[in-house]
């Protein structure tokens, strides 16, 4: 609730201060407009790319909290608010493609522009200043709403059969008490090297992982040792061929474990934007591979 009243209580600035803003975005219409909407999906109706107005000094786009996928709302501050809704279809560090739910015109917004500040019509008529847009992250589209929606996607026709019975009928995780990976881990002397560091719990929460067939979920309190047992358990996992995957809701989360991994003969590739990754003591230790 706090998110969405700071549409209606900060301006731009102050809300790409906090990352849920992009301000004085200047639309590109160099291309055209026929070019501009080439693209469109059945989801939005136009396709647009704002840049950064050359008169600011603001950062990278890619500093703030909005990515690509993120639901924005499109506004000129402080006279025309929510002009259109979208979704960030791409995102650099000057400029941001949109899809958008309406066209936006330049000329008639300007005329709206006009109208509402009184600009005086009569006498010799200099260029129109650019229009300023603002990008905010759509507030209302997000949170518990965006869970409401992928919750109903799973009931729509083709959806995912197994995340519904697992998260709608609640049915149990299944467990192969026996299966050949935990076969193989108990197997292997470099596994076995691994496991000694871990205590019995944490023993038995990678025992649980390796003969899961839906999910397995570790719960603990902090300073348990859950960091250290997915280190591990990547570890085990990569020793047995396998390829691993780890997301985190932060990027905080996924470097903590990352430096766990510090001086592993294994590849790794980190995904996500420069400036908000922190590993700069992981990546000297593999020699900028």
């Amino acid at each position: 609730m706090r998110f969405k009243k700071e549409l209606w209580t900060l301006d731009a600035g102050e809300r790409e201060t906090l990352g849920r803003c992009f301000a004085d975005m200047i639309l590109d219409t160099s291309s055209g407009p026929e070019e501009l909407a080439r693209g469109a999906s059945k989801i939005h109706g136009s396709t647009y790319r704002f840049h950064r107005d050359k008169g600011t000094s603001a950062e990278s786009l890619l500093n703030g909290h909005m990515g690509v996928g993120d639901a924005v709302t499109v506004s000129v501050s402080p006279d025309l608010f929510a002009l259109c809704r979208g979704f960030i279809l791409d995102l650099g560090p000057k400029h941001v493609v949109l899809g958008v739910d309406h066209a936006l015109k330049i000329e008639t917004i300007q005329a709206r522009l006009s109208k509402r500040r009184h600009h005086p019509s009569a006498g010799a008529k200099s260029p129109a200043p650019a229009v300023k847009f603002r990008i905010d992250k759509d507030e209302f589209s997000a949170g518990m709403g965006r869970v409401r929606d992928n919750l109903a996607a799973l009931f729509y026709v083709g959806g995912d059969t197994t995340r519904l019975r697992l998260v709608v009928d609640l049915d149990s995780p299944i467990f192969d008490t026996e299966n050949n990976l935990l076969n193989a881990v108990r197997a292997s002397s470099r596994c076995q090297t691994l496991a000694r560091s871990l205590n019995a719990n944490q023993t038995l929460a990678v025992e649980k992982v390796l003969c899961s067939r839906d999910y397995t979920m570790i719960l603990g309190m902090p300073g348990t040792g859950k960091t250290t047992v997915v280190a591990q358990l990547i570890r085990m996992l990569v020793e047995m061929g396998k390829t691993v995957l780890l997301s985190a809701y932060t990027h905080s989360a996924v470097d903590t474990i990352l430096a766990k991994l510090e001086g592993a003969d294994f590849g790794i590739l980190r995904l996500g934007n420069i400036d908000k990754v922190g590993l700069d003591h992981f990546l000297d230790s593999v020699d900028g591979d």
